[in-house]
């Protein structure tokens, strides 16, 4: 009987080129220069390196021997199928779906006995079977699924939930090597925003790697003395959502004496609840918070005064990355603007527009489906949001799309100046 070996693999490089698998717009895989800091030229910082954080965390989570292929030339993806697998897992987004069809169809013609698990944001596509030769998919939570697919306890600990490593940036041309920890308290989040891919991907419920502020606590701490390291990104849709676990982490720190910096996702109601001085206390730097829109439904901004609340984050020294929904529904040429000059205005560090992206499987695109808005034949390649919406506007048209969200970043960098030296 063939032992089980497992290669967990993300799709092959190039990024950012239009090499017939991929657009070249909005497909950098660099999170700034690719819809953060977008349009600001030089002083867009610039990174040469990723993680599939995800693929780590199943490999070391599970019982048969495996290897992780982490953003492969695809001479090297080749290479490595060499090596006598029995499975073979692809992690993809919905924008790579042609590159993760490439990789599938070669292993179907060069290794028909190898089976093969997709996984990842893409596998939502509704006809995805129809796109990428495959033997499975990896829905939800990848751990859990992966244990129950190869006969492991689903309910077993999760382990090594932490991913520290290397990564290049530059900073005006100059190269910065920083050594980065990335930690996973858990994924989902019960806000259920309409629009919200990761959400609906875990089917609105959260499920916790870390369940106690102590867990977390013993996590950093280990990265700490392993690799020296003192910050740390919670990879955690809302983290402060549990304020107990959050409460209990501040408390293991001081009783070791232990400073940490963390940046988080947040929402800005979840900050009003735990206020701005537990989290200087609990060395909170950066926040990813999202402003969404003036107007908009959502009832994580409701009531909630956002341009005070990031003057005072920014008085107190936590650094705000906001991000803004273009393309509402509710906008038109007056609203959109206007609710681009309110976010210009709050004027976080860094400031993300990024157009209404209707993903498959969130409630927003079963709606819009329901409503026949959304445009036949539009290339998954091509759900960039880089690339004009796939969905019928009252008020704008696809191919405008893209050009009005440029113009948004533009204003901002004219009106705020780069973002790397607001965040200074």
């Amino acid at each position: 009987m063939t032992k089980t070996r497992l290669l967990l693999t993300s799709v092959c490089k190039p990024y950012g080129v239009d090499d017939g698998c991929a657009q070249a717009a909005g497909m950098q895989m660099e999170l700034l220069n690719n819809q953060v800091t977008r349009g600001q030229g030089v002083h867009s910082p610039r990174t040469a390196g990723t993680f599939s954080y995800g693929l780590y965390l199943i490999a070391r989570n599970i019982s048969v021997p495996s290897v992780v292929l982490d953003v492969p030339e695809w001479t090297e993806f080749v290479r490595e199928l060499e090596n006598g697998y029995t499975h073979v897992g692809i992690a993809f987004i919905i924008p790579n779906v042609l590159k993760v069809h490439r990789m599938a169809t070669y292993i179907r013609e060069h290794h028909p006995d190898v089976k093969i698990i997709l996984g990842g944001a893409g596998t939502v596509l509704p006809n995805v079977e129809n796109l990428v030769p495959h033997d499975e998919i990896c829905s939800g939570e990848g751990v859990e699924w992966m244990r129950r697919y190869l006969g492991d306890d689903p309910n077993d600990e999760v382990e090594g939930a932490a991913v520290t490593g290397v990564v290049d940036w530059y900073y005006y041309g100059y190269r910065v090597g920083e050594t980065s920890s990335q930690v996973f308290p858990g994924v989902g989040c019960k806000n259920a925003c309409n629009f919200c891919h990761t959400t609906h991907f875990f089917k609105t419920r959260y499920t916790s790697f870390l369940p106690t502020g102590t867990a977390v606590f013993e996590v950093c701490d280990a990265e700490a003395r392993a690799h020296g390291v003192i910050s740390f990104s919670l990879v955690d849709e809302n983290f402060l959502k549990d304020r107990q676990r959050a409460i209990k982490l501040l408390a293991a720190m001081e009783a070791h004496g232990k400073s940490y910096e963390f940046s988080i996702f947040s929402s800005a109601e979840t900050i009003v609840d735990v206020g701005i001085d537990f989290l200087v206390r609990l060395g909170v730097t950066f926040i990813w918070l999202g402003l969404e829109g003036k107007n908009s439904p959502y009832g994580k901004v409701r009531d909630v005064d956002l341009k005070a609340l990031v003057r005072e984050l920014r008085d107190h020294g936590i650094r705000i990355l906001g991000s803004v929904i273009l393309f509402q529904e509710h906008h038109d040429e007056e609203r959109i603007q206007e609710d681009i000059d309110w976010a210009i205005d709050i004027a976080p560090d860094f400031l993300q527009f990024m157009p209404l992206c209707v993903i498959p499987g969130t409630a927003l695109h079963k709606q819009f489906a329901r409503d026949r808005r959304l445009i036949e034949g539009f290339p998954p390649q091509r759900m960039t949001a880089a690339d004009g919406i796939w969905f019928q506007h009252p008020h704008f048209d696809s191919s405008e799309t893209d050009d009005r969200t440029n113009a948004a970043f533009h204003q901002n960098y004219l009106e705020n100046g780069p973002s790397s030296l607001r965040s200074i």
